[in-house]
């Protein structure tokens, strides 16, 4: 969906009826989204009065585990490692190097960072069903797991100079994951690895995607680093999104008046300990909520006895500025730095009125020796065909692409199904390399 913000204006009533008159008017002329938004609203509806008549499922033991007890009941070694970024900002990366018990002395292993995406953190690889986690199937395949959280998650929320409550700490978007975060995990694990190796696999989801594409952008010399990409639902363009949930919060201009009124860039829901909770409750409800914004599928792939687990383990954290940043792309159609609102803002930053868009112009020569595998959802609100197709066309003919019919935005790694839908196509690309 086509959206543009509503024109600046003075006190915060005018404000809010010129943003409400905008809605109205995008409402009217937008017959699909209508459609959408009451195809929502009855899906949530209903979703709540099932969960109300229903029994509820087995509540999962492992809820009240940690990570690491998640991972080595499980039978695997678990390891936390801090990185720091140049500018200050302390990551926490997850290791699983192998099984319990195994030798690591001697032992060469391929290294793969695995990438989670926005507002969530690097659990969100370990806490499916131990039948359907690739992570630990890559484990098992002898590859050394490295699960990054990106700043301002859960478990990447320190500074060498500010805490979460300085409003300096959260001034941050995609940009500077891409450009801080991703050299300086590749530098740690390649530092750290198990043998001499100087290249990892890059595995990432959503944003996680997208800081990789920033990070080549706006530094060529990196793509040395990578042997191989591996991109679930990957983002660099989102100007034809279709989501309901994004496209009413854009228009209604919620990150906006966020970034403005707030007195940080404070934005980390604190669901870990009710969530589990609630989701157990209803979670039809909750599921529907959420594909409100990634997308509704059009039968059940998802587990719903395991939302209690994502609701312990994968709520993360971001800065409203990122969001912000990412409503700015939709707005623009382009894939480009933050836009400061104004020109004389982006002078000082960029030395012109305009954010530059991202140097993607070298990635069919620069990434031409990087092997890719790309998964898109047919059902993804946010990954639109245009978009995904435009993105393709950025990049080297070395992409091996498949788009799952009836997958949304985060079914890659939630799904019942995944083994034969993503699974096995990445041990066959992984083993092709």
């Amino acid at each position: 969906m086509h959206l543009q913000a509503s024109a600046p204006v003075g006190d915060i009533w005018t404000k809010l009826i010129a943003i409400l008159t905008n809605f109205v008017i995008y409402w009217e002329f937008h017959p699909q989204f209508q459609t959408d938004t009451y195809h929502a609203g009855a899906a949530i509806w209903q979703g709540l009065q099932t969960d109300v008549l229903s029994p509820p499922f087995p509540y999962p033991e492992a809820v009240n585990w940690t990570l690491r007890e998640q991972i080595e009941n499980r039978g695997y070694q678990f390891e936390e490692h801090d990185i720091t970024t140049e500018d200050g900002y302390i990551l926490t990366a997850f290791r699983v190097p192998g099984k319990l018990g195994e030798e690591m002395e001697g032992v060469s292993k391929q290294p793969v960072i695995m990438q989670h995406g926005l507002i969530d953190d690097g659990a969100t690889w370990f806490f499916n069903d131990a039948t359907l986690d690739l992570s630990l199937e890559l484990v098992d395949l002898g590859y050394d797991i490295w699960a990054t959280n990106s700043r301002g998650s859960t478990f990447s929320n320190r500074h060498v100079n500010y805490t979460v409550e300085d409003d300096a700490f959260w001034n941050f978007t995609m940009n500077e994951m891409g450009k801080y975060d991703v050299p300086a995990n590749v530098h740690y694990v390649l530092a750290n690895a198990l043998g001499h190796f100087e290249q990892v696999i890059w595995f990432g989801h959503s944003q996680g995607t997208t800081q990789w594409f920033i990070a080549n952008a706006l530094d060529q010399t990196l793509a040395a680093k990578f042997k191989a990409f591996i991109g679930l639902a990957p983002v660099m363009y989102v100007y034809n999104q279709n989501s309901v949930a994004v496209t009413i919060l854009s228009l209604l201009q919620i990150p906006d008046l966020l970034l403005e009124y707030l007195d940080s860039f404070l934005y980390v829901p604190q669901l870990s300990a009710v969530g589990p909770f609630f989701l157990h409750a209803f979670p039809r409800f909750v599921w529907n909520i959420v594909q409100t914004v990634v997308g509704f599928d059009k039968q059940q792939h998802l587990d719903l006895a395991m939302l209690p687990m994502m609701g312990r383990n994968d709520v993360g954290g971001t800065s409203t500025k990122n969001l912000f940043h990412w409503i700015q792309m939709i707005r623009a159609g382009y894939f480009q730095q933050y836009d400061f609102g104004s020109a004389s803002a982006n002078q000082i930053a960029y030395g012109q009125d305009y954010p530059p868009q991202y140097n993607t112009g070298t990635f069919k020569t620069n990434l031409a020796h990087v092997s890719m595998l790309l998964f898109a959802g047919g059902n993804d609100a946010l990954v639109a065909p245009a978009d995904y197709a435009k993105l393709l066309g950025l990049l080297p003919g070395n992409v091996k692409s498949k788009v799952i019919a009836d997958y949304n935005h985060l079914d890659y790694m939630w799904s019942a199904d995944v083994n034969e839908y993503v699974n096995d196509d990445v041990r066959a690309f992984l083993k092709s390399l």
